[in-house]
């Protein structure tokens, strides 16, 4: 294992450790013949597809030359303690990855618009030369000190004439989180795929987030190649529908709608930088220094844009269907709340006042009521006095009183009084703007008290929100599936479980939105779980046994497979549902557990033991006749 101090090939001598990865280690070295600092890769490969690795990184990267992209010198195989060492001596760039930058918050703009033109440049010089990158991403995009942009590690680098598959497995290498959909889907790659993670890139710099937050690759992988990217400006007001369009643009879903090549990419750069220095439009973050004028114009294209959206995509809508009268609904789950990260380190007293909402905001779930509040009613009050009514982080503490308000009593005025100070500092399509109205919007399309006509003009307001948050979030994104389901509940009031044609209703207007449910919202989402549970018991209605037990087996499976919390009745016609499909054995199995439940939890539900028994012993008489031997008529 090479240490400090070596000498690689007499003439490499490792000075510091600069980072570790996967398939190797960066040093600062000293090339004595040429007595020059240099980065030395040394990797120990453990497999014939690591070492390939390594000699592709070597081939394709020593193969290019230009201003952004870090030069190769040398490689060389050398063994070391009997075991094979491979390095890789590159230019040694002083300065820190891109990674770093965005650890410490958004940079500039108008720097992150010049570090992305550098990007552009360094892939058109290796698209031109036949070479994909395939990971393109913050940790290997370094911003030099005083010099360019460079772009590094193209040890999974291919180029396109090449068939060679570096895994040698077919497994993916790479990240996921900046991964083009058709690399998702193992298909044919070229410098568009770089051009979707530059996209994912630029989201990233611009709003402090990527487009995609799956934490695991399955999750990922349906997302990237799926769900619709959320719009920049929902996260970063400031920003421009020009530079809105280029981000959705190069995350298309098709390459065929991508920019054609990172050059195209550059030239569009070029406009949103100058269109931010006509506007005097640099920030330290997004939504600090926005004008009235330009949230009203943003809310008024968004709002034509969604509404465009809903009417080409009714999918993505809700469904139309008649409305039906009168049934109570609980009103919505508030969500956790995000704080949005302001300029807090620009201005000191922005800064303490950050640091104390902050603080409240980590406050346990347990913590006194009165305290909290105290403490948030003070911080409201210094705010308006320091920064101003409409100042971004006094509206932000607004917001968080106004919620925990709504928390305590959903009828609360704080809530709606808010709204209208959210669109005039952050916008219509901003998430918290949008968060806000949802809640209030979905609580009065399914309150009593509102009456018929208040339902109505709620839900055509909810209608239109759904096409926003659409639009600006993406149909996954959980508010958008909560305004969702909250419309969806608010049509199905009244609908009976005795009348056929109003389960069939419900049935229907619940299974339409079931499986994206299944990519937005968590498995043990409470929500979620309801509207599962209610299709399953719908399907168990119409006599719909294989759909019904596949639906009940769904929902175990988001349960965790414990069903000891389920209704009884849910239950059993889980069991009766799996016995008339023709699954004697589980139906009886679940039949019986659901028996030693009743009896040792004597209960309201009692009653159904006669019929659960009937049932277990009629499954487990079908289920021993389908295991026993066929009859012979030969002899």
């Amino acid at each position: 294992m090479p240490q400090v101090g070596d000498v690689l090939d007499g003439r490499y001598r490792l000075d510091a450790e600069l980072g570790a990865g996967g398939f190797g280690t960066v040093w600062r070295a000293r090339d004595l013949r040429m007595n020059r600092e240099v980065a030395v890769k040394t990797g120990l490969p453990a497999t014939a597809d690591e070492a390939r690795r390594f000699v592709r990184e070597a081939e394709l990267a020593g193969s290019l030359t230009h201003p952004n992209i870090v030069t190769v010198h040398d490689f060389a195989h050398i063994t070391a303690d009997g075991r094979e060492v491979i390095y890789l001596v590159m230019e040694l760039v002083r300065g820190e990855s891109l990674a770093t930058v965005l650890g410490r918050g958004l940079p500039d703009f108008q720097a992150s618009l010049a570090w992305a033109e550098q990007i552009c440049a360094a892939l058109e010089a290796a698209h031109a030369a036949g070479i994909v990158h395939r990971d393109i991403k913050p940790p290997n995009v370094i911003i030099g000190e005083s010099g360019p942009v460079k772009v590094l590690d193209f040890g999974i680098a291919k180029h396109q004439l090449s068939q060679t598959n570096l895994t040698g497995t077919g497994n993916l290498i790479g990240s996921f989180a900046y991964m083009a959909p058709e690399r998702c889907r193992g298909g044919t790659v070229d410098g568009r795929s770089d051009l979707y993670a530059l996209g994912c890139l630029l989201m990233e710099l611009w709003t402090g987030r990527l487009p995609f937050l799956g934490r695991e690759w399955p999750e990922l992988s349906v997302q990237h190649m799926t769900a619709p990217p959320p719009t920049p400006s929902a996260f970063a007001p400031a920003l421009t529908a020009t530079a809105d369009r280029l981000v959705l643009d190069l995350l298309a879903k098709d390459p065929d709608h991508r920019p054609p090549h990172a050059a195209a990419v550059a030239q569009r750069l070029a406009v949103i930088a100058r269109e931010a220095r006509e506007t005097r439009g640099t920030h330290g973050s997004y939504g600090a220094r926005e004008t009235h004028e330009a949230h009203g114009a943003q809310a008024a294209h968004g709002a034509r844009e969604a509404q465009q959206a809903h009417e080409a995509h009714p999918a993505h809508g809700v469904p139309a269907a008649p409305e039906p009268r009168g049934l109570a609904v609980e009103p919505p789950p508030l969500p956790p709340y995000t704080p949005t990260v302001l300029d807090g380190t620009a201005e000191p007293v922005r800064g303490a006042l950050r640091r104390r909402l902050d603080q409240i905001l980590a406050l346990p779930d347990d913590a006194d009521a009165g305290e909290f509040q105290e403490l948030l009613d003070a911080l409201v009050l210094e705010a308006q006095r320091e920064l101003g009514p409409d100042d971004p982080l006094t509206t932000e503490a607004v917001l968080v009183r106004a919620r925990r308000l709504w928390r305590r009593d959903p009828g609360d005025p704080a809530l709606s009084r808010v709204v209208p100070k959210l669109v005039r500092v952050f916008g219509e399509r901003d998430r918290r703007t949008i968060e806000a109205r949802a809640l209030l919007l979905s609580y009065g399309a399914g309150a009593d008290h509102a009456g018929r006509e208040g339902r109505e003009a709620a839900r055509d307001e909810l209608r239109e929100l759904i096409g926003v948050a659409t639009l600006a979030l993406g149909p996954y994104d959980p508010v958008t599936l909560r305004a969702r389901i909250a419309l969806v509940t608010s049509l199905c009031r009244g609908l009976s479980r005795d009348r056929e044609t109003d389960v069939r209703r419900r049935r229907a207007l619940l299974e339409r939105i079931l499986p994206d449910l299944a990519v937005g919202l968590p498995a043990g989402d409470p929500e979620r779980l309801r509207v599962q549970a209610t299709v399953a018991d719908d399907a168990y209605l119409l006599a719909d046994y294989p759909a019904a037990a596949r639906y009940y087996d769904e929902l175990a499976v988001l349960t965790g497979g414990d069903v000891r919390g389920w209704p009884a009745r849910d239950v059993l016609a889980h069991g009766r549902s799996l016995g008339e499909s023709g699954e004697f054995t589980r139906a009886a199995d679940v039949l019986t557990r659901l028996k030693q439940r009743l009896a040792a939890e004597p209960g309201p539900m009692s009653h159904l033991v006669d019929e659960v028994h009937r049932l277990e012993n009629r499954y487990l008489r079908k289920a021993r006749r389908q295991d026993r031997p066929a009859r012979s008529w030969f002899r």
